[in-house]
């Protein structure tokens, strides 16, 4: 959506302030000067500034035991945190104790429902 689209036309809306018009218009030069300064020779720029940053820094990283896809299908997952192991035990904990409940529940009503027929 650009800023353009944005009308009061709607009965619904206020009149727009001479001060929100004015900051539209600044946010409008902004993004255009941006939009002009997206090219595609400053984006190999960028692409050659990131690529020799990532060659400088090369010898300082850590090897990992073996490669890594970026989307492995979670076959390569990260250990799960203390907090999410203790609100995975705690939901365990809860339901193990719910579900005991529950079935009483379902047999009291059981036997209610057999006693009715």
């Amino acid at each position: 959506m650009t800023l353009n689209n944005i009308t009061n036309d709607t009965p619904n809306h206020a009149q727009e302030s001479p001060q929100i018009s004015k900051m539209r218009g600044k946010l409008a030069k902004i993004l255009e000067t941006q939009d002009k300064r997206i090219t595609a020779q400053a984006i190999q720029e960028k692409k050659s500034v990131i690529t020799e940053a990532i060659s400088k820094n090369a010898s300082e990283r850590v090897v990992l035991k073996e490669k890594l896809s970026l989307f492995d299908a979670n076959q390569n997952s990260a250990e799960i945190s203390k907090k999410v192991k203790d609100i995975a035990d705690r939901l365990k904990k809860d339901f193990e104790e719910n579900s005991s409940s529950f079935s009483n529940i379902l047999q009291n009503k059981e036997v209610k429902q057999a006693s009715v027929e």
